[in-house]
C-alpha cells in the first residue's frame, strides 16, 4: 500500500491528525529561508 493510499485511509476514517505547529514552523522556514536567499 502507498503512503497517498494510507494518507487516504486514514483521512477517510477520520484517524489523520495535522500538527498545526509543525506546519506553521514548515511555512515560517520556507519564507524566513527565501527572504535571506534574496539578500
Amino acid at each position: 500500500m502507498t503512503k497517498v493510499q494510507q494518507l487516504r485511509e486514514r483521512i477517510q476514517c477520520g484517524t489523520y491528525a495535522v500538527d498545526s505547529e509543525a506546519v506553521a514552523a514548515a511555512i515560517l522556514k520556507r519564507l524566513l529561508g527565501n527572504e535571506e536567499e534574496a539578500k
